[in-house]
């Protein structure tokens, strides 16, 4: 599966159902399953979780993940702008165990057993 490395609060949005919309500088003709990755950096904690709460979102600070995939989602569509294309997300799914994994640039792949149900025994 491809995957994406989003920083942290706005990972915990997206797989919550809070937002469905990602800008990114660049496009990508992928459509389809895209695991979300936490990533490890926590530049955006602040500022994202003020801007969170000013729209009565409140953000779980000690119970978000870094540098983990814990979920995927559908990606259907990027509508291409001048500097900001809009990435649409919706269907978010939230893994049972979020699964700790490096994050690269870009899109990059996970290994899909990552995303099948495990066995009972």
């Amino acid at each position: 599966m491809r995957a994406l490395a989003i920083r942290q609060p706005w990972a915990w949005a997206i797989m919550e159902g809070v937002k469905s919309i990602e800008y990114r500088t660049w496009v990508t003709p992928y459509r389809g399953s895209l695991a979300i990755l936490a990533s490890k950096t926590r530049a955006d904690l602040a500022s994202g979780s003020k801007h969170l709460r000013s729209q009565d979102v409140l953000v779980p600070l000690n119970e978000l993940y870094f540098g983990m995939i814990f979920g995927h989602v559908q990606l259907i569509d990027i509508v291409k702008k001048r500097r900001n294309h809009k990435w649409i997300f919706e269907s978010p799914v939230k893994l049972k165990r979020p699964i700790p994994f490096q994050g690269r640039l870009r899109l990059f792949d996970v290994p899909d057993r990552f995303f099948r149900p495990q066995k009972q025994s």
